[in-house]
């Protein structure tokens, strides 16, 4: 990956993170141990280019979406 790719991944990251907090109401550290606790990061890089032609509110949602999915999957464990 070029040094390009990898800035324009590290900034979709942050805004990600930052859209999340803001839209929940959590603080920077609740976020990440959130994303940490769930591998949420890891899914940001593997579907960053779907979830980068989305809109912030759908980008969320999947976020979500995929919290919930990896509860369930723990859970079922």
């Amino acid at each position: 990956m070029s040094d390009e790719l990898k800035y324009d991944s590290v900034k979709f990251t942050v805004f990600c993170i930052e859209a999340y907090r803001a839209a929940k109401g959590l603080s920077g550290r609740e976020v990440t141990d959130l994303f940490d606790r769930h591998g949420v990061l890891d899914f940001i890089e593997e579907c960053g280019d779907v979830l980068h032609c989305q809109g912030e509110a759908n980008t969320i949602a999947d976020i979500d979406d995929y919290i919930a999915n990896h509860r369930e999957a723990v859970r079922g464990k």
